[in-house]
């Protein structure tokens, strides 16, 4: 179907892409030499297109006029500053017609350099438009550009190339799957890399988290020809598909094998961490009581006469002599309290007559290294010096 009207010398072509595809839309457009913009609707989605015309030449081209797709190319280029960028956005906000306009006003490229990268942006715009197999066109004659593009690139060159696309688009799915596709850097590639600047700009945006359809995004590029690149560098090794399990997580776990069976202080690390006891508090121990000296066994009638034994002086030379306490009290006072004497360390409470033994306080070990009958002999010499024999 074909409706002609006329208003302001502006004519309009409507039709159907399933009873009028598109490469004939094109080239009859081509043959009669028609200066305008073809608008193209998907059936299936709310998505437009756009194809420009000058001459029967195609000067400039969109599939999805959402989005300011060439704009994003120049930014993923790197050729447009932060400051050309922002105040390109608050001429658009003041009424501008075309970003892309106001973003070459203030950002100084040369045509060349534009006209490069909105070439490869229509023919990619153009290829991924040729897969519509559904939904309406409209063209309508006269419509000026509001870029101002003439690109100038021939409608037959661009239909064949949408055809070849389409036939190696098969082959590409098989490296990558879906938009979907999460890509990985390959660690250890099988060859010394190389790649283009453009490749490269690629692998910086893979980071094993974004997505295909996430870097299209980021680089205004169409699904087509993104995926033809990054299928190209997967095949060549330098990133895997996130979905094989292979890459970085397959070297994280190989290492991890090794380092159990490397050593630490000669042990090896998985047997430390087996062997190593569980952290707690120390248990405190009471201290056991020392023996009184009440409780040790003494025959004090048989040793209290015997008079000091041989080992006597060696005791008297490792302790400090005894204290000689004046008990002497005035008949009309009050008793003292009992003297202290002292040996070695410790200070003791002295007492009269046997109750010395019962009443003496408990030594925690026998002193510095004597043995159990120099102790004995020391503790006869107290009680008698105690009674005053």
């Amino acid at each position: 179907m074909a409706r002609v009207g006329f208003g302001g010398l502006v004519m309009r072509l409507d039709g159907s892409l399933e009873d009028f595809g598109l490469p004939d839309v094109l080239q009859l457009l081509a043959q009669t030499r028609k200066t305008g913009a073809l608008h193209l609707q998907a059936s299936e989605e709310d998505r437009k297109g756009v194809i420009r015309l000058g001459e029967g030449a195609i000067n400039a081209a969109c599939s999805d006029l959402r989005r300011q797709v060439l704009a994003r190319r120049l930014v993923g280029a790197g050729l447009v500053s932060d400051d050309a960028l922002s105040g390109a956005a608050e001429d658009v906000r003041g009424g501008a017609p075309s970003l892309l306009r106001a973003l070459l006003d203030r950002s100084g490229l040369s045509s060349d350099e534009v006209n490069h990268v909105a070439a490869d942006q229509a023919t990619d715009a153009v290829c991924e438009l040729l897969r519509w197999n559904a939904g309406t066109f409209s063209f309508m004659v006269g419509e000026a550009d509001p870029d101002g593009l003439t690109l100038a690139l021939h409608a037959e060159e661009l239909v064949a190339e949408g055809h070849r696309r389409m036939q190696v688009w098969p082959n590409l799915t098989s490296y990558i799957p879906s938009p979907d596709t999460v890509l990985r850097l390959a660690p250890s590639p099988a060859f010394d890399p190389s790649c283009t600047r453009e490749e490269w700009g690629l692998l910086a945006l893979v980071d094993g988290t974004r997505s295909v359809s996430e870097i299209v995004a980021l680089l205004g590029r169409s699904e087509f020809a993104l995926a033809g690149a990054l299928a190209a560098l997967v095949e060549r090794g330098l990133l895997t598909v996130d979905a094989t399990g292979s890459g970085l997580e397959d070297l994280q776990r190989r290492q991890a094998i090794i380092a159990g069976l490397e050593t630490v202080g000669g042990t090896t690390i998985e047997a430390a961490a087996a062997s190593e006891p569980a952290v707690s508090e120390p248990a405190v121990s009471e201290p056991e009581p020392a023996p009184a000296l009440s409780d040790v066994p003494l025959d004090v009638s048989a040793e209290a006469h015997a008079g000091p034994s041989a080992d006597v002086p060696a005791a008297r030379d490792a302790e400090p002599a005894l204290e000689t306490v004046d008990t002497a009290q005035d008949a009309h006072t009050q008793p003292a309290a009992p003297a202290l004497v002292t040996q070695g360390a410790y200070d003791r409470p002295l007492t009269n007559g046997s109750a010395a033994l019962d009443t003496a306080p408990a030594v925690a070990e026998p002193a510095r290294g004597l043995d159990s009958a120099v102790t004995k002999s020391l503790v006869l010499r107290l009680i008698a010096g105690v009674r005053g024999l």
